[in-house]
């Protein structure tokens, strides 16, 4: 883990009042989600939201961690804070937000007045990019759809209510994950790329694809996803992977060879790595998840 320096002084941005930290888990299998509380909506699963939710800094451990898997939006509100991302540390200021693969690492300091919102997804199919610096947004609609639908949990409202809130959140993260990428050859290139997984891709080969040079092409990636070429083709083979291991039969070796890996061992580690938990026990626990709600 990277040194990261001390947070901004107090006089950056005026201080502001805890938010009611909070947390709401699409099912009762859901684990690794930081929480005072938890009020368990199986609607959020319609929109493959494990959990989401707000914590602030008075409340906060030291080395807390949001999520174990898959991607998530972060929304920083009331003061600065600091997040951990690919070994990096972010700087969020208020009224920024990101996408951002998890695990999720926030930086705390006690009592020190930062809060931040937060949606975490199953598996990494819902957004076009996982990019990596914190954006300008504005926060209060979402935070408040976040406490709306916290409300009509707690009182055990009716479904169609509940689903309106779930679908509201869900459509401010898609407005905020839209405008993401920002060089059309680069959406076109990896949307071909996406197809034909199975191929021995090398960075010059994208590139070509691309229509540019390698080291523009490395460039543009590390500016619109947050990580290099090969690191992003990892990324959507095992994305493809998490979606064969939910929704079929497959077995195991066969989705190895369907996402352009010749060896088992090579695809379980590199699944390890961005997902948590071995191929094997990512189906086990999305399959228990979807029965649990």
């Amino acid at each position: 883990m990277m040194a990261e320096p001390d947070d901004q002084s107090a006089s950056e941005t005026p201080s502001a009042p805890a938010s009611q930290d909070l947390c709401i888990l699409a099912s009762a299998a859901v684990e690794g989600a930081h929480s005072a509380e938890r009020a368990i909506v199986g609607q959020l699963a319609t929109r493959g939201i494990l959990h989401l939710g707000i914590i602030d800094g008075h409340s906060a451990v030291e080395g807390t961690v949001i999520g174990k898997r898959g991607e998530a939006m972060m929304v920083c509100f009331n003061r600065p804070t600091r997040i951990l991302m690919g070994g990096d540390w972010k700087r969020f200021a208020v009224g920024t937000a990101c996408l951002i693969s998890s695990p999720v690492h926030i930086r705390t300091r006690p009592d020190s007045g930062w809060a931040v919102a937060y949606i975490c997804y199953g598996d990494r199919t819902g957004f076009p990019d996982v990019a990596g610096e914190p954006l300008d947004f504005n926060a209060a609609p979402l935070v408040q759809a976040i406490r709306g639908l916290h409300t009509e949990a707690l009182v055990d409202s009716e479904h169609e209510m509940v689903q309106q809130w779930v679908e509201l959140i869900h459509g401010y993260v898609k407005i905020f994950a839209k405008p993401r990428q920002a060089d059309e050859r680069l959406v076109k290139a990896w949307s071909f790329i996406a197809g034909e997984l199975r191929r021995d891709w090398s960075v010059e080969e994208m590139a070509t694809t691309a229509m540019m040079c390698s080291e523009h092409f490395r460039r543009l990636c590390l500016k619109s996803y947050g990580h290099s070429p090969m690191m992003h083709l990892s990324s959507l083979r095992v994305k493809r992977a998490e979606y064969l291991l939910r929704s079929t039969d497959m077995k195991i070796e066969t989705i190895c060879d369907e996402v352009g890996y010749e060896y088992r061992s090579t695809f379980s580690n590199i699944f390890t790595k961005l997902v948590g938990m071995r191929p094997s026990a990512y189906r086990d626990a999305t399959r228990g998840l979807m029965a649990g709600v």
